[in-house]
């Protein structure tokens, strides 16, 4: 398969420190963008990203790490089983997670305790009671706090936070749980944090599981995106796809591997799978 280049509008662009993502997205990472990462359960998405994070931190970057779909301690742990221990970073100030998934499931817990904390109360009538409570729309508003979310954005990308040179990664990880409870008021979010990104300089990715979404929600979340990366599987390996980007970007699909030291993108193009 001949080689394709795509040239759009130059932008100006961030090193993530993976050769091979550097070479065929351009460069690496668009500033004063929203990158949307998109793949499903098993993909690799998460380590990519992670391994972009550090990094970006032993670069100097200071980051904002939204921890949705696990807790800020597994999030950790999980790190440091390819060698990237951040709580340096933590405790200097370059790097602050935000720990969405512990806070969602407190709400949770509260509420089946209020449920089921009567041992002397009929248990039929206890799940009949929670079933009717977790229909509430409401509630499921409440689960994830998105003012709690919005606020450790906007603080961090505020110019007045840090030297404006200095570079600004901001990550979701992930946006589907909480599209799955409140998909009007996400994306009300979505749309007000790209703008601060772009007016403060700094770089945001948002995670998707493929798959898990009806098509409105799918192809809405890739329309806001600036740039989108995809990653699918194909016989058991993994492939990684730029299907919009700011700048000069390479056409096709490259093979995805992980290994002990996390993720490695092989720059040949294969022929087109997806």
């Amino acid at each position: 398969m001949a080689e394709k280049f795509i040239a759009n509008n130059s932008n100006e662009k961030f090193e993530t420190g993976i050769v091979a993502f550097d070479q065929i997205t351009g460069g690496g990472l668009p500033m004063s963008s929203a990158l949307a990462l998109i793949g499903k359960a098993g993909s690799e998405k998460t380590i990519l990203v992670r391994q972009i994070m550090w990094h970006a931190l032993q670069r100097g970057s200071r980051v904002l790490y939204y921890s949705v779909d696990q807790s800020a301690e597994e999030l950790r742990f999980d790190m440091r089983s390819y060698g990237w221990d951040v709580k340096l970073y933590e405790d200097n100030g370059m790097l602050r997670i935000v720990d969405v998934f512990s806070s969602g499931t407190e709400k949770m817990v509260e509420e089946l305790e209020k449920v089921f904390g009567d041992e002397s109360s009929d248990f039929s009538n206890n799940v009949s009671n929670f079933a009717s409570t977790m229909s509430d729309m409401n509630y499921h508003k409440r689960v994830y706090d998105l003012n709690l979310i919005y606020r450790e954005g906007i603080k961090f990308i505020s110019p007045f936070s840090i030297k404006m040179y200095q570079h600004r990664l901001a990550i979701f990880d992930s946006l589907s749980p909480l599209f799955a409870t409140n998909t009007e008021g996400v994306f009300q979010l979505i749309h007000v944090l790209k703008f601060a990104t772009r007016a403060g300089k700094a770089t945001g990715i948002g995670i998707m599981h493929a798959g898990v979404h009806d098509s409105e929600t799918e192809e809405k979340f890739r329309s806001i995106a600036d740039a989108i990366v995809e990653i699918k599987t194909h016989n058991e390996t993994s492939f990684i796809r730029i299907q919009k980007y700011p700048g000069k970007y390479r056409v096709g699909s490259f093979p995805l591997e992980v290994n002990e030291e996390g993720v490695r993108i092989i720059p040949l193009v294969m022929p087109e799978l997806f």
